[in-house]
């Protein structure tokens, strides 16, 4: 086993996030409803925040909707908000982020203890 340091192991687990949120498919209910409709990966590698959103209009009104918003503070990858049921953390572990390197942040501080194991 090969021992990272910090600074490579954030970048390291800023590559898998981008591969796991470029890998979401576009397709979607939404993207066929909607008049004007864009999917955006948003990656500030510097600070390390991960956004993938849609953005559009739908019936004359504009939407932005957040998919997945990830950070990694202190190599640790926080998983701020998953409005899927794609299964984002299982597909994390497969790219190589092991679950003790993750946060469902989206689940209250008291409830994380709780998490199934592939949450």
């Amino acid at each position: 086993m090969v021992l990272m340091d910090a600074s490579s192991l954030v970048e390291s687990y800023g590559l898998i996030v981008k591969k796991v949120l470029s890998s979401y498919p576009h397709e979607s209910s939404l993207s066929r409803q909607a008049e004007e409709f864009e999917r955006q990966l948003i990656c500030d590698d510097a600070a390390h925040h991960y956004l993938l959103l849609d953005v559009g209009w739908q019936q004359g009104k504009r939407f932005a909707s957040i998919i997945f918003h990830l950070d990694i503070k202190d190599g640790i990858v926080w998983v701020q908000q998953d409005n899927t049921d794609w299964q984002l953390v299982k597909r994390l572990i497969l790219e190589g982020i092991p679950l003790k390197d993750m946060v469902l942040a989206f689940h209250s501080p008291s409830m994380r203890q709780y998490i199934d194991e592939l949450s």
